[in-house]
């Protein structure tokens, strides 16, 4: 056997070697650890040594407020695997509870075995701060009979408004500072009243709009809490349209919500509830109407959308009456070739 073959099969050995102990490493140090954001039962999982985390680069501009909550321990136990923050994954209730109490009350609340909420599981490391959040008026819950905390579901904006608000004691403002929050809406005196004191500043800023319904991202959860502590670290927009909430710039209307895809163009829902359509437009079925919609779908050479008040309005080439819609109500509607269904 040549030299050059020995070394060859040498040095895969190594690896072979280097892998399994390195695998088995692994494996050990897995089984010891939580399940990421679950809520399973044990220890919470902690930081690197170094209190970094492997995708802090994914956290874009909130990343100092990241750290300077991870340095405070408010993130302590919350990330969502070992040695990872997942800065872009909604903050999920369970674990607002966990850092809003250790802002507020700046120590762990006393152990409890049990719950006021159904769903929250006897043996939950964060069963107290729950119930702490519960005690302090800060959350009454997901649902009242029975009592339940939905522990896992997302934060809206506006759930969030409503949270910081009661947290830190901010007044509501019942005058509407943004275009996209309804006035039936429960959260609207809490969303206006942090933005009043500088906590938010919406999701677009021309005009102002807030997406009440759109989720929290944990990036964005830190500015927020950075900003009420009076430590927001978070360098501000080049572009001035844009919201310093937000990591990267949005389209004028907020972030798609929906998308779909005719022949030749294609129209897409925005958070606000209008649409926007680009491509081709000979047919002027890239010129969406007015108003706000749940819901749009795409054809040939036309598009419909159906309105937030259940009506439907069509667009583009109406050759067949595609685009003529007859009286009534919807739920949905969809858009084929040259016909579309309600």
């Amino acid at each position: 056997m040549d030299r050059g073959r020995v070394r060859h099969l040498a040095a895969a050995l190594c690896m072979v070697i280097v892998g399994g102990v390195l695998g088995l490493s692994a494996v050990g140090s897995a089984s010891a650890s939580e399940v990421p954001d679950g809520g399973s039962e044990g220890e919470p999982v902690l930081a690197d040594e170094e209190g970094m985390f492997s995708d802090i680069a994914d956290a874009g501009v909130h990343r100092a407020n990241v750290e300077s909550l991870a340095e405070r321990g408010i993130l302590e136990g919350t990330e969502c695997a070992p040695g990872r923050f997942c800065p872009k994954e909604p903050v999920q209730r369970w674990v607002m509870a966990v850092w809003l109490v250790r802002v507020v009350d700046k120590s762990p609340p006393a152990a409890l075995e049990s719950s006021r909420f159904v769903d929250v599981e006897t043996g939950e490391w964060w069963l107290p701060y729950v119930e702490r959040l519960a005690d302090l008026g800060i959350t009454r819950g997901c649902s009242a009979e029975p009592a339940r905390f939905c522990p896992s579901d997302p934060v809206t904006r506006q759930q969030m408004a409503s949270f910081l608000v009661r947290a830190f004691g901010l007044g509501p403002e019942p005058s509407n500072r943004f275009v996209d929050v309804e006035e039936g809406n429960s959260h609207l005196a809490d969303i206006n009243g942090l933005a009043r004191s500088g906590i938010t500043h919406g999701c677009a800023v021309e005009p102002a709009r807030y997406c009440p319904a759109m989720e929290t991202t944990r990036a964005q959860m830190t500015t927020f809490l950075a900003r009420a502590l009076g430590i927001d670290r978070q360098p501000a927009p080049e572009d001035t349209t844009t919201s310093p909430e937000q990591e990267e710039p949005q389209s004028e209307g907020g972030y798609f919500t929906a998308i779909s895809a005719g022949a030749s163009h294609s129209c897409g829902l925005l958070t606000d509830g209008t649409i926007t359509c680009w491509g081709e437009n000979n047919e002027g079925q890239a010129e969406p109407p007015r108003g706000t919609f749940s819901a749009v779908s795409s054809g040939r050479a036309f598009s419909c959308g159906l309105r937030t008040d259940g009506l439907v309005s069509c667009w583009g080439a109406s050759s067949s009456n595609q685009t003529t819609v007859p009286e009534g109500s919807f739920a949905s509607v969809s858009a084929g070739g040259w016909h579309a269904c309600g």
